[in-house]
């Protein structure tokens, strides 16, 4: 069973947490309660519990203190904390720390038995995981040896060790391990998934062995070349080629001629297009991850202006490490998208494009995070209109589209220019629908929000508008101001809850109308009709106002 703690200086609070839900559907059990933070810590230290609960505000030690020593002492445990309104955005920045979840005062039973089940299927993810990683671990000794594929795999990877475990390991395998000098490859095969779909019955694993057969049948009569896959890509293809008093001009020259021919040779017979990238020369096989690190950007910008299919690492060292973007062309940019100045941006892209080319050349992952930092600054502009940079784009993840999809500076092209005027055409629509349409949104929040907290400062920060002009453009477009309107729906909503329910008591009708003080409530009520609530409830039965 889990184990929770609960910790609350209320202590009706604390019978209401323990006998709100069923705690053995969840498997877990109250395994003790404390008054305050200090007293919980020791609590935990003898009854080491899964989860705590634990309010923010109490004497001695407060939530929050008591969870920087949880995170610092105890990361596996939970902590769950509770709040007022009070304290609504101080619980919720403490989720961003370390805290799981956050649930509000008065506690709702459906809000907690949901963060108790997800809470609960974690924390089983969580042992099952530890469970996997120690039975792999007990594996991996028993074998005792590891496959000459995954110690390659390590080796470029820089996680072999020294050289004379590496020695070791290359005379086990029976591997020649005293070349004076070496350069590691990488190739890939860019149409992998096509080709397995189209010839191979969509079999990964067979397509990665027709790939690493056809390149290690065209090398095996020359000397000095050890071929292997890298472990767990079946697309991605590693060499490591041994010299013997040859300078690295030379070494790297036949490689590079060398993996042209491979390439070629895999697109003619299984229509594989293949691309490599050669990474400089090295003298120990404990440095060969330096090479296979060249080797990968190297592979990385093959195409992406048009070269390759096989390019050598100096080719790319030699570039700039990135596009340095000036703040003008950013003004620029936004300056556009937010006036709908369509021609001037697609001039902008082409000098963009042009500017980059003609600088040096620079690394592929320059641009990209050129293009990545850009976006930033047009997201923040979106937000002043309410739209999502990422639901326009129908992207979840720039990163992963700038460094997984987007191989060329052509691509990259097309894919800004659409994506530019696409968000322009989204600026231009939310202005044209104007104040009117602010408004309407401002007012369907109201109504659909009305028994939260709300107040013309979180509405305004809602909806990316200043609080003084929001409260202005409100009286122009409603007619009233806006804690007018919103007394006005909650007294709407309180009275028909009065004549439609004669069971349901005044303080729940205040809070369900979004009033934590039934006094205040009261007085408002009746400030509002003319009658306390339970005058308008016995002359109102079964009446409705429309909201």
């Amino acid at each position: 069973m889990l184990k929770v703690l609960v910790v609350d200086d209320e202590e009706w609070t604390r019978i209401s947490i323990r006998e709100s839900i069923d705690w053995a559907a969840f498997g877990m059990t109250i395994c003790g309660e404390a008054r305050n933070g200090q007293a919980a810590l020791e609590a935990i230290r003898s009854s080491q519990p899964d989860i705590v609960i634990t309010d923010i505000r109490m004497p001695v030690m407060d939530g929050i203190r008591l969870l920087e020593h949880i995170d610092a002492e105890y990361p596996d445990i939970f902590v769950v904390l509770l709040s007022g309104y009070a304290e609504f955005e101080y619980a919720r920045k403490a989720i961003g720390h370390r805290a799981f979840d956050y649930l509000l005062k008065p506690i709702d039973e459906d809000r907690l038995r949901d963060t108790m089940s997800k809470a609960a299927l974690k924390l089983l993810e969580a042992g099952a995981r530890r469970d996997e990683v120690n039975r792999m671990n007990r594996q991996l000794n028993e074998i005792g040896t590891i496959p000459l594929e995954k110690f390659l795999t390590r080796l470029v990877t820089g996680t072999a060790g020294g050289m004379p475990e590496i020695r070791y390991a290359m005379a086990k395998h029976g591997v020649k391990a005293d070349w004076e000098c070496l350069a590691v490859t990488a190739l890939q095969a860019e149409n992998f998934q096509a080709v397995s779909e189209r010839r191979y019955g969509n079999d990964a694993d067979l397509t990665g062995f027709v790939l690493l057969n056809i390149v290690s049948e065209m090398l095996q009569k020359e000397a000095g070349w050890l071929v292997f896959r890298f472990y767990g890509k079946n697309d991605l293809v590693v060499l490591i080629k041994g010299a013997e008093n040859e300078d690295e001009e030379n070494l790297t020259k036949a490689v590079r001629d060398k993996l042209t021919e491979v390439a070629a040779a895999l697109d003619g017979t299984i229509g594989i297009r293949a691309k490599a990238g050669v990474g400089g020369p090295v003298s120990l096989l404990s440095d060969v991850h330096n090479s296979y690190k060249q080797a990968m950007e190297a592979l990385g910008s093959v195409g992406f202006l048009g070269v390759g299919p096989v390019l050598v690492a100096r080719e790319v060292s030699g570039r700039n490490d990135s596009y340095v973007f000036p703040e003008d062309k950013e003004k620029a940019v936004l300056y556009y998208l937010e006036n709908g100045y369509t021609a001037q941006l697609e001039a902008w892209i082409e000098d963009f494009f042009s500017d980059w080319a003609s600088n040096g050349m620079g690394r592929p992952d320059g641009i990209r995070q050129t293009l990545l930092e850009l976006m930033v600054g047009v997201r923040k502009l979106l937000a002043k209109y309410g739209i999502q940079l990422d639901e326009l784009l129908g992207q979840r993840s720039l990163p992963d589209l700038l460094w997984q999809r987007l191989d060329s500076l052509r691509q990259m092209k097309a894919w800004l220019q659409d994506s530019l005027q696409r968000i322009a055409g989204a600026i231009a629509d939310k202005r044209k629908t104007g104040s009117r349409k602010a408004i309407s949104d401002v007012i369907g929040f109201l109504h659909a929000h009305f028994f939260e907290e709300i107040t013309l400062y979180s509405v305004a920060d809602s909806f990316y508008m200043n609080p003084a002009y929001l409260s202005r453009l409100f009286k122009q477009e409603a007619g009233r101001t806006f804690n007018e309107y919103l007394s006005e729906i909650r007294m709407t909503a309180a009275a028909n809850l009065l004549a439609s329910d004669e069971e349901l008591k005044i303080g729940d009708i205040a809070i369900l109308t979004g009033y934590e003080n039934v006094s205040y409530f009261m007085k408002k009520f009746k400030e509002h009709f003319g009658l306390t609530p339970s005058e308008y409830r016995k002359q109102n039965v079964g009446s409705k106002l429309s909201m």
